[in-house]
């Protein structure tokens, strides 16, 4: 879209004003309309390839003339070096990305509200498994003539355990995805186990039909 000489005369191609709106003069002008935010980094990217003759590319945002709408752009210079060696001019097209980042925003929001619910159902479904493990504990105990009873209430127990456990995990998920946790990596020795009786499925080790 546009073309920069290190020696401050530039100019920028037709279809520049269909992206930007307006009726630019300069890629000057297109500099002052970088949103302040995006400014620093953009700069220090297009300085980097000054220096090593390369390249840059950054998504920015920048305030169209006509109309003063943001709108994102997805930017990409390349720096041409004279017969001397020096770089002479940069190169660059920047392409009109709004919807893309419209688009990812979305995608985004979404996503924390699926968080939010997956956190909200599982808060839900832990509380119940309270009492009822308390209860099954106390069936066990005062089933203790019952083999049958107590059997029974040991099973509700673990499996209301066990349920626990999973939910604990959904929401150990879903706070890392909202932030609220963090993972810390380390090394560890991988040790090869069978599942204990307890979590093992009622039809584990049974042959299929």
């Amino acid at each position: 879209m546009g073309l920069g000489l290190v020696d401050g005369q530039d100019g920028l191609f037709d279809n520049a004003v269909a992206v930007l709106g307006g009726d630019w003069t300069d890629v000057g002008a297109v500099w002052r309309s970088v949103h302040p935010d995006d400014l620093a980094s953009m700069a220090v990217r297009r300085d980097a390839a000054l220096a090593s003759l390369g390249t840059y590319e950054d998504v920015i945002r920048v305030n169209r003339l006509d109309n003063g709408n943001l709108i994102w752009l997805q930017v990409r210079g390349t720096v041409v070096a004279g017969n001397d060696g020096r770089p002479a001019r940069i190169q660059g097209v920047s392409i009109d990305v709004t919807e893309r980042k419209r688009a990812e925003e979305a995608l985004r929001f979404a996503d924390r509200r699926k968080d939010q619910f997956v956190a909200m159902v599982a808060h839900e479904l832990r509380n119940p498994l309270a009492p009822i493990i308390s209860a099954a504990q106390i069936l066990k105990v005062r089933s203790a003539g019952d083999a049958s009873a107590r059997k029974a209430a040991a099973i509700v127990a673990r499996q209301a355990e066990h349920m626990a456990s999973l939910i604990n995990d959904v929401l150990d998920v879903s706070r890392f995805n909202t932030g609220l946790i963090a993972l810390e990596s380390s090394r560890s020795t991988c040790v090869k186990s069978w599942p204990t009786p307890s979590s093992r499925p009622p039809n584990y080790g049974r042959a299929r039909a």
